[in-house]
């Protein structure tokens, strides 16, 4: 959810798209991955600052995330016909109570919420994820690695 904007960007999308690049993130077991490419070698600079700025100064738009909530709960429920998905709930579910392996790991829009109705949106039962988001970025013990990579050619 940290692709919502920053207290010094809100065109973080829009300046990749006009560099030629493109950005994504993914949460794998015990950490979340954000990448981007751009084509324009002069635009990787205000890039990664944008990229950095999502660390330093989220703005965790109330509207932004409850359309990202929907994103999040349309991916649960797409890969609830996945093979691959369900013989890893089934690892989790077989593995020891004791070990947080067997935790809940993925997330759709009631379990976010505590309890909204998706079709209601936020305004149902449920609450904001908000302030956990925001206590989360203000984490101390957060861990953050910035890189860089070229691409070379396979020659």
């Amino acid at each position: 959810m940290l692709f919502l904007g920053t207290s010094k960007y809100s065109d973080y999308d829009d300046y990749i798209s006009e560099m030629g690049g493109s950005s994504n993130a993914y949460t794998d077991m015990e950490d979340t991955n954000y990448y981007f490419g751009v084509m324009d070698g002069e635009g990787f600079e205000g890039a990664m600052d944008r990229l950095a700025e999502f660390f330093i100064s989220p703005t965790f738009d109330e509207k932004l995330i409850s359309s990202e909530l929907l994103s999040v709960d349309s991916e649960y429920y797409n890969s609830l016909t996945s093979d691959s998905w369900r013989m890893f709930q089934l690892s989790k579910h077989l593995s020891s109570d004791s070990h947080p392996y067997c935790k809940f790991g993925c997330g759709n829009y009631e379990t976010l919420t505590e309890g909204g109705d998706r079709k209601v949106g936020l305004t149902s039962s449920g609450t904001t994820p908000r302030p956990d988001l925001v206590e989360a970025s203000e984490d101390e013990e957060r861990r953050l690695t910035l890189g860089k990579a070229k691409r070379q050619h396979l020659s």
